[in-house]
Formats: C-alpha cells, structure tokens, sequence
C-alpha cells in the first residue's frame, strides 16, 4: 500500500499473513487508505523539517570546506566578544593562511588545491575544542574563535595546528606538500571585533614576512 502525497509516493506499507490466514479483503484495503493518509501528513512534515535544516545549514556552513563561512564567524565573534566583556573572560581569535596556495593550484591543478583546503578544514576542526568557531575566512583563509582561551594557550593551539599540517600526508605521491601561517591575537578591553582582526592579520603578515611555516602571536602595542 503506498503512502502517497499528491503524485509523489513517500513510504510503502507492506501486509503479509492475517492472523485468521485468510485474504485481505477491500474493506482492509480502505481501512488502510484511511491510515495512510494522516501518515502521509506526518512524512510531509518530516521531509519539510529536514530540507528547513538542510537549507538552514547551508546558509552558514562553507561548501568547499565544510567549515562554517565568514558571515557565520563574524556573527559568533561578536557574541563571543560581547560575552568575554560582560564575563570578563579571555578570548583569542587565529588567522591561518596556506601559504604559497596560488602556486599550488598552478602547479597542482584546482582539484589539488580543493583537496588541500579540506585537508586543512579537518585538521583545523579535529586541533580545536567543539565550542571553538572554526571557519573559513575566505579564499585560502581560515580562521578560529577560541572563548576562554589566553594569547598563550591560543598560541599552543595554533603551533599544534602548524605542525599536523606540515606533516600532514599526501594522498598520493605527486601531491603537494601544504604549510601554513598563522597570526594569533586575544581580545583587549574595549576592542571591536575588527580591532582584534585586525591584530591577528598583522600577526599573520609577520608569519609570512619572516618565512612562512611559522605562527606569531600579536603582543605589546602592535
């Protein structure tokens, strides 16, 4: 017996065997229809309510990487920065850059550079706690908030991430060798998300300027 929403068949119900070993008669058959439409309604409803969080998910989640994408983290770092001031609790943002990533897809070819982009989203999402905000920041950027974290402990995080991507395996013998940069920064009295962004951002210039393949924290006045 089918379970049917308009023209579309959702499920099938299947009898066998009576009880009484006797065939199913038309009275059955519409006892049957008669149960199956309020059934139909609950599978509509069901189906709706997955394709709402399907297309919910979407709407914040990086398809290229699985990550979340950058209007997502920008939303959470402001919560996260609002919820650090009132509480008074430490909190440190990274800015990780694959570096040389355009040379990678030149070389590699455009599949290579998608695969090292995911590579790089797992190790980022298996290097962090589950209530740190891991996300793609755009292009070959990623970035992390990380609530309660110090400079320091944020750092220790970012150098552990450095170095399963340095030694990450390639899938296969021809495939590229991936480093990245990293600039790490923590949230000062009175700053705006885009003030710790920024601090992060130089942070990760310095990274590259003094060679790549290295993390550095944002500290002093800078």
């Amino acid at each position: 017996m089918p379970v049917v929403a308009g023209a579309q068949v959702l499920a099938v119900m299947c009898l066998a065997d009576r009880l009484d070993d006797t065939q199913y008669t038309a009275d059955d058959v519409d006892r049957l229809r008669r149960f199956a439409a309020p059934l139909a309604l609950a599978f509509s409803r069901l189906r709706s309510d997955a394709r709402a969080q399907e297309l919910s998910r979407a709407a914040i989640v990086d398809s290229g990487s699985g990550l979340f994408n950058r209007l997502y983290f920008q939303n959470r770092l402001d919560e996260e920065l609002q919820r650090a001031s009132r509480q008074g609790t430490p909190l440190s943002m990274q800015i990780i850059d694959v570096d040389s990533f355009k040379a990678i897809n030149d070389r590699f070819g455009h599949l290579a550079g998608d695969a090292v982009l995911k590579d790089v989203a797992e190790i980022l999402r298996r290097s962090v706690r589950v209530f740190d905000v891991c996300a793609r920041f755009g292009g070959d950027e990623f970035a992390v908030v990380m609530p309660g974290s110090t400079l320091e402990s944020a750092t220790v995080v970012a150098e552990r991430i450095r170095g399963r991507i340095h030694e990450r395996q390639p899938r296969a013998a021809d495939d590229p060798a991936v480093t990245v940069s990293v600039g790490v920064a923590q949230l000062r009295a009175g700053e705006h998300a885009r003030d710790v962004i920024e601090r992060a951002d130089r942070a990760l210039y310095q990274a590259k300027k003094g060679g790549k393949n290295r993390v550095v924290a944002s500290t002093g006045s800078d």
